[in-house]
């Protein structure tokens, strides 16, 4: 498979770009792949909480935990990738796992991120508008420093 190199004339670079994308398939679906990555992390869940509660009361809960928080995070991408509707061809198919994806797995609620995500994808990085840039500890923006008073100015620097 070779890529055409952008034409010139009409259209953005952006829709050469995606042309270029949408030819090679690198947006289509990929239900099998989804489906086993979401049977295997439901299961290294269950496996993990299960370890959990056997373990109880034990300093070797920590490594359950450091293996629960790699769980998460794959639990939190499988959201990600459906709040995006990469998934399933369905919206609703794709709202539901995020619903039990990050409300109920991992606690994150999924409504609120989706909203917060399409903010950042409509101004990435963009000062004022990226939600992402608006964190209270870190300043990314000599603006944002300025804004968080001496303490903060100094520490940011």
């Amino acid at each position: 498979m070779s890529i055409a190199p952008p034409q010139t004339g009409s259209g953005s670079p952006y829709a050469h770009l995606l042309h270029q994308i949408r030819g090679a398939g690198l947006l289509e679906r990929r239900t099998g792949y989804y489906i086993w990555k979401i049977a295997i992390t439901g299961l290294l869940f269950a496996a993990g909480w299960t370890a959990f509660a056997l373990i109880g009361d034990s300093w070797w809960v920590l490594i359950v935990a450091s293996f629960l928080a790699f769980v998460f995070t794959q639990l939190g991408f499988l959201g990600h990738d459906a709040g995006h509707q990469q998934i399933f061809a369905s919206r609703r198919a794709n709202y539901v796992l995020g619903l039990l994806h990050g409300n109920l797995a991992i606690g994150l609620s999924y409504g609120w991120w989706v909203d917060k995500h399409n903010r950042h994808h409509a101004h990435p990085n963009t000062d004022g508008a990226d939600p992402d840039l608006e964190i209270g500890a870190l300043a990314f923006t000599s603006r944002q420093a300025g804004n968080r008073g001496r303490m903060a100015a100094f520490a940011y620097r």
